[in-house]
């Protein structure tokens, strides 16, 4: 189960929302072939492909004794396959590459690390902030990364059949994202969680997932890329009868003390509270499974 990462102590107060930048070879292959069975015969076969790497396999131990032995891959496979789907071959090789980079560079790290710790703990290791800011560069210009990504930000609510995301999209608008429940809860997801939403189009119909986000802290040259998916570190965990509703008014309020305090005249005010009573507010709402 993955969830905003506290990041009280780090500095500077704006933190950037990414995604977890490694995964088991299970959540890639399901990436890559999408409601497609989990298999090792899957995975060979795309491996052949040149499509994912072998990975980095992890001997898991526990108190010296062997919990056997698994593999990872840097996420960065699944963006690939992400913009190839999205007719961007040529991003989708560079990704492939990087990913290979990734995987090669820090491998020992994580085989270290990762034999010890789970995979949410990753977040923790002295070396993540490395590994997210390489993983964030190789996407930095890729064309394609806008083209499927819908939304940055805070699942505001999960009801019994649908889940709220409040963020903003790549371009910086404000929006709410309405998405199934079942497809956060097999992900261990719950309220208070950051994520990114993704779709692309599969033949005829639209795929849409969701990736587990944590804060970290990336380089400003890097980090300007993704101002769209910052967060305010007190924002990070919601406070004491928080709610998507106490949210939004706490927006719209920010925006019209921002509109007051430079329109000083009676004729601005009247304008303002024509816009409030009109319902002209500049949010967006999503709702791209239906």
């Amino acid at each position: 189960m993955l969830a905003c990462l506290d990041s009280a102590k780090l500095s500077p107060p704006l933190q950037i929302l990414f995604p977890m930048p490694v995964a088991s070879w299970e959540t890639v292959l399901r990436g890559l072939a999408p409601g497609q069975p989990v298999t090792r015969g899957r995975v060979r076969t795309y491996r052949s492909h040149g499509m994912v790497s072998s990975g980095v396999t992890v001997t898991r131990r526990s108190t010296h004794r062997l919990r056997g032995k698994g593999s990872y891959n840097s996420t960065l496979w699944v963006w690939a396959d992400r913009c190839r789907t999205a007719g961007a071959p040529n991003d989708a090789s560079a990704l492939r590459e990087a990913a290979r980079g990734i995987e090669s560079h820090f491998g020992s790290q994580l085989a270290s690390y990762l034999s010890d710790h789970d995979l949410s703990d990753l977040p923790a290791a002295p070396f993540y902030r490395a590994l997210a800011s390489e993983t964030a560069k190789a996407l930095v210009s890729r064309r394609c990364l806008t083209r499927v990504v819908l939304a940055a930000g805070r699942l505001t609510s999960l009801t019994g059949s649908t889940g709220q995301l409040t963020g903003h999209t790549p371009e910086g608008q404000a929006v709410t994202v309405d998405l199934l429940a079942q497809l956060l809860t097999r992900r261990g997801l719950h309220v208070g969680a950051c994520l990114w939403v993704v779709s692309r189009l599969a033949e005829d119909a639209a795929l849409v997932e969701v990736d587990p986000a944590v804060s970290v802290r990336l380089p400003a040259s890097v980090a300007k890329h993704f101002q769209w998916a910052t967060a305010p570190v007190e924002e990070l965990a919601p406070p004491p009868g928080w709610s998507p509703e106490a949210e939004t008014d706490a927006v719209l309020a920010k925006q019209y003390e921002a509109k007051l305090s430079s329109r000083r005249s009676e004729r601005s005010r009247e304008d303002l509270l024509a816009d409030l009573t009109s319902g002209r507010i500049p949010r967006l709402r999503l709702h791209p499974l239906g």
